[in-house]
Order: C-alpha cells, then sequence, then structure tokens
C-alpha cells in the first residue's frame, strides 16, 4: 500500500481550575506513527468528578493507538468492509477488560474517560467518538495562488447530555450506545481535540470558521515537527486559551504534505461551512409584527359606581338599614373573619408539614397525644379501687375527698354508703387510725346493721301469721 506522508503535532496542558485546586492534568493524548506512515492518534478526557480518570485516560490512549495500527495490515490482507467496525468494538471491549484486571473493579465510575481517536492512512481516515470533544477533518484545493481549505468538510460533533458539562465515556455500561464511527475519505488536514480544545476554537458552544482557519493558517507557517508541537502548546497555555476556559485543553493537528503551504490558506463562503454542521434555529412560529397594531375603537356602556354615602349618626344608619340587617351583617362579618383566620392557621400548619416534613408531623403526633392525655385526666372518673396498689397502713389526708369505695371480692360487691361523719373521722385520724381500719369499721358497721333490719322484718311476717322459708326450705 503507498503511503502518504503526514505533519503532525500534538499536546496537552493542565487548566487553571485544575491548578488551583492543587490537582493534575486529566487530558492525555498520544499519537504514533508506523514504519509505512500511518498515524494513530488519541485524545482522552478524564472527568473532574472521578478521582482517578487521570490514570484511566492514559492507559485508553496507549492501548488505542497500538491497536488501531493493526488496521492497515488487516485492510491489505481482508480487503475493506464491515470487519473493521467489528474489530473496534472489539478493541474498545478489550480496552474496558484491561481496566477491569488493571484497577480490579468492575465499577468504573472513578475512572470516566472520553475518547477521541482514529487512524489515519494514505488519504484516509477512520475515526472514533465517544463524548465531547470533536473531530474536524477537510479536503483542500489549490486555486491559483491559494489553497481552498474547505472544498469538503467532515464533522464529529460533541455529545453532550442535556448541559454542556455533560456527557458520556467510554467506561460507561451503556458505551456502545454513544460510540460513532465514521470513515472521512480523501482529506489533507485534520483537527482532533477534548472540550477544552474545542473551547479555544469556539465563541459561544460552536466552533467558528474564521478562528479554525486562523489556527490552521499559523500552525502551516511552522516548518520542523518541533516548531508545530511547540506553536500548538503555545496556543493552548496562551492568555486567550486560559480566558475562554479553564479546563485541560488537548489539540492534535495533522497535515498532507500535498498542500503546497507557500500558498495562502482561504476559506470559500460559497463552499461548506463549521456552521453549517449546527442545527438551524427554528423561525418563531407568528411572529410579532414590528408596527403597531391598531385596535378598533369599541363604544361600550359602562354604568357609572353608585356614589358612596357616609353616616355621621348612627342611629340614622340604623333606621335606614333596620336592626336586624345590620345584626345580620355584623354576624356574617364575624364568621368569614373566623373563616379567614381558620384557614390561615389550616396554611400554615400545611405549609409547616411541606417543609418540615417528618419533623412537624412527629411534633403533631406528641402534641395530639398530649391532648389526648389531658382530656383523659381532665374527664376520668374519681373512684378508687381496693384492688390498685395502695398503702392502707398511709394516714387518711382529709383534704381528698372520696365519693365512692368499691369493696370488691371474689364472688360480691360491696358498697358501702358514703362516710359523712367528719367529727369520727377527724377523731379517728388523731388518734391514729388508717385507711383500712376506717374501711373496716364502716363496713362492719353496715353488716350490723343489715343484719338487725333483716330480724325485725322476719319478727313481723311471724306476728302476722305468715310463713317464712328459711334456705333448708323448712316451714315455720
Amino acid at each position: 500500500m503507498l503511503s502518504t506522508k503526514w505533519d503532525y503535532s500534538i499536546s496537552s496542558v493542565v487548566g487553571s481550575s485544575h491548578v488551583d485546586r492543587g490537582q493534575g492534568k486529566q487530558d492525555n493524548s498520544n499519537l504514533l506513527e508506523d514504519d509505512n506512515g500511518n498515524i494513530s492518534f488519541c485524545i482522552s478526557d478524564g472527568a473532574g468528578s472521578s478521582k482517578n480518570s487521570e490514570v484511566s485516560s492514559k492507559i485508553v490512549t496507549n492501548f488505542i493507538n497500538q491497536e488501531f495500527l493493526k488496521i492497515p495490515d488487516l485492510i491489505n490482507s481482508k480487503g475493506k468492509g464491515p470487519w473493521i467496525n467489528d474489530f473496534i468494538i472489539q478493541v474498545v471491549i478489550d480496552l474496558r477488560a484491561k481496566l477491569f484486571d488493571t484497577f480490579k473493579n468492575y465499577d468504573l465510575r472513578d475512572y470516566h474517560c472520553t475518547l477521541v481517536a482514529g487512524l489515519v492512512f494514505e488519504k484516509t481516515a477512520i475515526v472514533v467518538h465517544v463524548g465531547d470533544g470533536f473531530i474536524l477533518a477537510g479536503k483542500n484545493e489549490e486555486v491559483a495562488n491559494k489553497n481552498i481549505f474547505n472544498k469538503s468538510l467532515y464533522f464529529s460533533k460533541p455529545e453532550n447530555g442535556e448541559y454542556k458539562n455533560e456527557t458520556y465515556f467510554i467506561t460507561e455500561p451503556i458505551w456502545l450506545k454513544h460510540l460513532r464511527i465514521q470513515v472521512l475519505p480523501d482529506i489533507d488536514w485534520l483537527i482532533a481535540g477534548s472540550d477544552g480544545g474545542e473551547d479555544i476554537l469556539s465563541f459561544g458552544e460552536k466552533l467558528q470558521d474564521n478562528e479554525v482557519l486562523k489556527f490552521l493558517d499559523d500552525a502551516a507557517k511552522q516548518k520542523s515537527l518541533k516548531e508545530k508541537n511547540d506553536y500548538i502548546f503555545q496556543v493552548l497555555n496562551s492568555d486567550v486559551a486560559n480566558s475562554r476556559t479553564k479546563d485541560d485543553k488537548s489539540l492534535c493537528l495533522l497535515f498532507s504534505e500535498n498542500i503546497d503551504k507557500q500558498k495562502k490558506l482561504n476559506w470559500a463562503p460559497e463552499e461548506k461551512l463549521i456552521k453549517d454542521f449546527y442545527p438551524v434555529p427554528k423561525p418563531i412560529q407568528n411572529p410579532i409584527p414590528r408596527t403597531s397594531i391598531v385596535r378598533p375603537q369599541v363604544n361600550t356602556y359602562q354604568r357609572p359606581l353608585a356614589p358612596t354615602q357616609e353616616y355621621n349618626d348612627p342611629n340614622e344608619f340604623i333606621s335606614e338599614y333596620g336592626v336586624f340587617s345590620i345584626l345580620l351583617m355584623i354576624i356574617k362579618r364575624m364568621y368569614f373573619g373566623s373563616l379567614e383566620k381558620v384557614s390561615f392557621y389550616i396554611e400554615w400548619v400545611i405549609h409547616q408539614i411541606i417543609k418540615f416534613k417528618i419533623y412537624s408531623a412527629i411534633i403533631a403526633l406528641l402534641v395530639f397525644l398530649f391532648l389526648f392525655l389531658l382530656i383523659k385526666f381532665l374527664f376520668s372518673n374519681d373512684q378508687i379501687n381496693l384492688n390498685d396498689s395502695v398503702n392502707f397502713n398511709d394516714p387518711v389526708n382529709l383534704s381528698d375527698p372520696v365519693k365512692e369505695i368499691d369493696v370488691k371480692d371474689k364472688n360480691m360487691i360491696l358498697t358501702p354508703e358514703v362516710i359523712t361523719n367528719s367529727d369520727v373521722i377527724e377523731e379517728s385520724v388523731n388518734n391514729g387510725a388508717s385507711v383500712n381500719e376506717l374501711i373496716t369499721d364502716a363496713i362492719e358497721n353496715d353488716i350490723t346493721n343489715d343484719t338487725k333490719n333483716e330480724d325485725t322484718s322476719l319478727d313481723k311476717d311471724v306476728t302476722n301469721g305468715e310463713k317464712v322459708t328459711t334456705g333448708n326450705d323448712n316451714e315455720t
């Protein structure tokens, strides 16, 4: 296979933001040329959110270049065909396996990096792209005393997420979905760069034709390889570059030796331009005309508002509206005023619950529990149950009135009358009587009175000649 000679230069510099934070350069770039003049280049931008991306991006650039240089010999033996896509996909799979084995980890979130790579042989380039960064290539046409550098253009645009600082990585599980492989035929120059390198040649978020032409024209004037590399490094490290981006910056430039660099480089406006690769903004539907709109005059009748009347004498107001109507006005105002206050506090409570979420819910639950216990305590029954644990040896406290005393036994409940003889209670307390003694005496007196009443009623029945039946069913 006949080869075409290429001049090339590649460089990367650390971003000013990384210098301020004491971080290293996360961009890595590398270029290899074999004995036949075939060139493989690779730029990998490590993600700033991944702490070990500097290491992984270096592994990616070295591995990709070595594997891509195998493609020209395979093309000579197999010919061109779709197997090239399969080969590139297998190279990426092998790269990921190498990363797994190197870091002993199948989770590569700490090693995220992009991929901007390509193989240039003869006048053809095969480029591979995952994530942001860019690859721009074109064909030159010599006309009279000038070179038309944009006779044809090829552009692999950056792929970002919803925002410009979001992108996709070769280390993600979904890498294959975002892998782009393009063949660029018949090219004479190529520029590749990371997102930082793209910012140098851009205004806003788009590459600019005039910036790219200036960069190519200045680079073409450098004669030796060292001069070209020094020029790229100066461009990346200039004040203009640092003012446009604080990120790491990488650029790779390839020139075909077939270009007559003595002729002036030109960018023909009638040919394909870089801006043509970007979507054209859609026109505004039904735009507002710049001239003022004349609205038709419509005669409308508006009833004048009734004049307000002020009352200085309350009796005059009462006599006009009546007492009942005034009372209704007052009740209505009070009712709606109370509803307004209630709605305000309900809205405030809901706002606090939404604002503080679980904390407010816990506080509301505690307040509800406190109110429940308070209501239960206020409306509880004032009974004393003798089955409860009570110390009967405590002396009686006359300041605590006892409304009712329940005495529970196994088979019956005795409810004696309320002790009302305060003199007896006071005398017993002064003599050192306990609660147990007072209750026992009251129950014994009650039983004695009940026995006497039963004997008296029995005597009356016998005297009247009536039959009395006892528990032994004997008649008396």
